[in-house]
């Protein structure tokens, strides 16, 4: 009976094999929770994301997505806005107004008087005269329909050379149908040199700027540049290009001469209108501050900040952990409780200490003290990096390091090759924080920094932040671009970090 009674199956499970469900349910749950956990953690770049595709008007309306733009055949349309109530989208022109370097504002039409003045010298338009503007009505069969082409005669009020800025105020249709320009004094002609979008329903102004002194600055460059040529007798465009290192020369003065302005309006299909949103806060980034110098600064500064952290953490912890000497662990022990100060102790004097070698306003307060195991960041610093070095140094077995000494290697020969190869996983990771640190440091930057030409990405995207008045969406838009190395970087390294960081505590 006992043999029948143990012959049996242990479970229900045919064969004899235990099913072990209790296992499999937390097993389960345990997926479950990290699921979470991932969608929590990256909903903050998702709703960056979202964000940085709004429009200020969908922002404002607490919209959670973007609403995705189509073709507009026509204008006025009925049309939803981003509070959901339904609306009259229309395309009006309020005003022209001409400014020159001088600081002269001329205004060349209001838009009461547009109407009886422009002409709709090509496409299916016609313009309205309303009490403060001018409607234009226009009809495209599709998307490769012919554009429209307005043109208004004037009398240009200054001398050519000093046109700083060309001001077209408008109501948009949010028909994300493109507009262009270009402008011909006499035998003088400038063609803008990109496109602007018929975004939101609200009123908004087209800057066209031929190139001036304000392109040397460092303020947001939200004009549409107008590029300066010839008019050729058959009404093409010659553009002049100056050759390499050469200055372009101004054009003879033309004072008091007819001028033209076209306003072309180019229809976008549905596809262009969603790509156009899309990146439309992504490429005013680009025009709001000089993006490309911010980043090269950011990409110098993290290159020699990572730089000399391995450099550091390494060669101190290889004395630490390989080396015996009197009092190591008494300064082991000095080393690690600097971990407790504050950095906001040291910031004052730190600051004294550089203003007196010259480096204010320079990079080097932010990388030079990496060299030299300083603490650069409240939570991580060179003091826990070379603590990880040392636990990772000490599992390394010390026949190397004999056989090191067979060979004739001293001291930095060992540590350079012997050492340096064996311990990359944790190196990886000291890169990896260290790469973090400094490439979102804003506090130090802020404090040493007064030329904004050696601002760093992080410091930049305040100067547009202060210039575009919180314009959230695009600081959004700089937000994800600036976030998006850190993920890459990140991913391409967790295999070492990770293993670096577990390995760090093992014997």
């Amino acid at each position: 009976m006992s043999k029948l009674e143990g012959s049996k199956p242990s479970g229900n499970h045919p064969g004899g094999k235990r099913h072990d469900a209790p296992g499999l349910m937390g097993r389960l749950w345990l997926h479950f929770t990290l699921v979470c956990f991932a969608v929590i953690f990256l909903f903050p770049f998702v709703w960056m994301l979202l964000t940085s595709a709004k429009t200020d008007e969908e922002l404002a309306a607490g919209r959670w997505l973007p609403a995705m733009p189509v073709f507009r055949a026509q204008s006025p349309y009925d049309a939803v806005d981003p509070a959901g109530k339904t609306v009259k989208a229309s395309l009006a022109l309020l005003q022209l107004q001409l400014r020159s370097q001088d600081a002269q504002i001329f205004n060349l039409i209001d838009g009461r008087d547009i109407a009886s003045k422009w002409v709709v010298e090509s496409g299916d338009a016609k313009l309205i005269s309303t009490a403060e503007s001018a409607q234009v009505q226009y009809r495209f069969a599709d998307s490769d329909a012919s554009p429209i082409v307005l043109r208004y005669d004037f009398d240009f009020p200054c001398d050519s050379n000093d046109l700083h800025k060309l001001i077209l105020a408008l109501r948009a249709d949010d028909s994300w149908h493109r507009v262009d320009a270009t402008l011909n004094v006499g035998e003088a002609k400038w063609e803008s040199t990109r496109s602007t979008y018929l975004v939101q329903h609200r009123p908004m102004s087209i800057l066209f700027q031929p190139p001036t002194f304000d392109d040397q600055t460092y303020q947001a460059k939200m004009w549409v540049p107008l590029q300066r040529g010839t008019a050729v007798p058959d009404g093409r465009f010659s553009p002049q290009r100056p050759e390499d290192g050469e200055r372009q020369e101004p054009h003879a003065h033309v004072r008091d001469g007819r001028a033209t302005l076209r306003i072309t309006i180019t229809p976008s299909s549905t596809t262009q209108a969603i790509y156009a949103k899309l990146t439309r806060n992504f490429i005013r980034i680009f025009y709001s501050i000089p993006f490309w110098e911010y980043l090269r600064n950011s990409l110098l500064l993290v290159v020699l900040t990572v730089t000399g952290t391995l450099f550091s953490s390494t060669f101190v912890a290889y004395a630490f952990a390989r080396l015996h000497w009197p009092g190591r662990s008494i300064a082991l022990l000095i080393l690690l409780s600097t971990l407790m100060l504050p950095e906001q102790v040291t910031m004052i004097p730190s600051f004294l200490i550089w203003q007196k070698l010259g480096w204010y306003n320079t990079l080097n307060p932010m990388w030079v003290p990496t060299f030299f195991g300083a603490t650069f960041t409240p939570l991580f610093g060179s003091a826990f990096f070379i603590y990880m070095m040392v636990q990772h140094m000490r599992t390394l077995p010390r026949e190397l390091e004999e056989a090191a000494r067979i060979d004739g290697l001293n001291h930095v020969q060992t540590w350079y090759y012997i050492m340096l190869p064996q311990v990359k996983p944790a190196a990886a990771a000291v890169a990896t924080l260290s790469f973090l640190a400094a490439w979102n440091d804003f506090l130090r930057p802020l404090i040493y920094l007064r030329d904004q030409g050696r601002f760093p990405l992080s410091l930049g995207l305040l100067a547009a932040q202060i210039e575009n008045r919180a314009d959230w969406t695009l600081i959004m838009a700089g937000n994800v671009l600036m976030t998006l190395p850190v993920l890459i970087i990140f991913f391409l390294s967790q295999r070492y970090f990770v293993q670096g960081m577990t390995t760090s505590g093992m014997k």
